[in-house]
């Protein structure tokens, strides 16, 4: 055997070992017969494994459509800058290794992100971000739209098939976590499976809009649950809320959110509602056919609706309860003490003024007298 027929042997098994090794995922997907979500394993063999020397850029065109897998634990410090998205980019996720990027994924608007776990669901997706600290990603969502100063705060599509999302924003941030930037929205949200566990501090909505944004362009229901679970916080000391509209939004709300499934628990803060605006945000259309859904307006120093709009804005799209179980209007009792302190040192301060300004004013009549 030639040096040449050798070195060919060797060169071509790699090749080949590498296209029969496929990827297993769970596919899931809304049976609006059954009313219930349906799931099945599919094997993904052509694709590529993220690693720390990946690129950044994910997908390749706007017409592509490309399959990643994370197979070991992935880490794109924020310094190395976020990563992105072109076209569908289907990410994979398997069980047991971790997906962080620190800096988050941006997601254009006419880009799609579809992410996919395995049969545990434990292949986690982390992003945990201090913006006080780097005060440039104040105005940037998490997985969605860039930077207004870059022109381009509006997301794309976000599907979650599966994993476990652990999101964290500390500090103030102007963006939504999932969704547009500061004054961006989503097109289209949908979760079918896995789990969301997010603390957001900001004005943005945890799911939707960034601050003075709707939370999606979508004509028709932009945010749909189907199923898995959700646990979207807005942090103290933010005003944003839970899913919907960001604070300060008082225009035409496009887009509707619809909860068919799923065990959804969505918390705002500061005057933002739990489901539907942040403060001074009006709510879209809210549908609510099944699942479990726990919404709340805590009170920090105002309240915003469980679901509704935001505090000293106006419900003015409706909201139909058509099935499904829930908890809405938890308070929190150290909130409630804390916002009768707040009222009760705004009255005396306002008593002090008028007396202040009585006594300037007889004062000033003596003298003239």
């Amino acid at each position: 055997m030639s040096l040449i027929t050798v070195f060919s042997v060797f060169a071509i098994v790699p090749l080949e070992m590498s296209a029969a090794e496929g990827v297993e995922y769970i596919y899931r997907w809304w049976d609006s017969g059954a009313q219930e979500v349906k799931s099945e394993t599919r094997i993904c063999t052509d694709y590529t494994e993220l690693n720390d020397r990946s690129s950044s850029y994910l997908g390749s065109s706007s017409s592509s459509v490309s399959w990643y897998v994370v197979k070991k634990d992935f880490w794109r410090p924020y310094y190395a800058t976020h990563m992105q998205v072109t076209g569908t980019v289907n990410l994979i996720i398997c069980d047991g290794v971790t997906f962080n990027a620190e800096a988050g994924v941006i997601v254009p608007k006419n880009a799609t992100l579809n992410i996919f776990g395995q049969s545990n669901d434990s292949g986690k997706f982390k992003v945990d971000l201090n913006v006080d600290k780097h005060r440039e990603f104040t105005d940037r969502a998490l997985i969605g739209g860039d930077s207004s100063a870059n022109g381009n705060p509006n997301s794309g599509d976000i599907n979650i098939y599966g994993g476990n999302l652990d999101l964290k924003i500390h500090g103030f941030s102007t963006a939504a976590m999932i969704g547009g930037a500061k004054g961006g929205s989503l097109n289209r949200f949908a979760m079918y499976g896995g789990t969301l566990t997010a603390v957001h501090g900001g004005n943005g909505a945890v799911i939707g809009g960034g601050n003075a944004a709707p939370a999606s362009r979508y004509n028709s229901e932009g945010i749909c649950f189907y199923g898995g679970t959700v646990d979207a916080k807005i942090a103290d000391g933010s005003r944003g809320c839970g899913i919907g509209n960001g604070s300060g939004y008082s225009g035409t709300s496009p887009g509707s959110i619809a909860i068919y499934g799923g065990d959804i628990q969505a918390t705002g803060k500061n005057g933002g509602a739990g489901i539907g605006g942040g403060q001074e945000a009006v709510n879209p259309a809210i549908d609510i056919y099944n699942g479990k859904v726990s919404a709340s307006g805590i009170i920090c120093y105002y309240t915003g609706a469980g679901i509704g709009s935001g505090r000293f804005a106006n419900q003015n799209n409706p909201i139909r309860i058509h099935g499904g179980t829930q908890s809405v209007g938890r308070r929190d009792r150290r909130g409630v003490r804390r916002q009768r302190r707040h009222d009760r040192d705004l009255k005396r301060l306002c008593r002090l003024y008028v007396y202040c300004g009585r006594r300037r004013y007889r004062r000033r009549q003596k003298s003239q007298g």
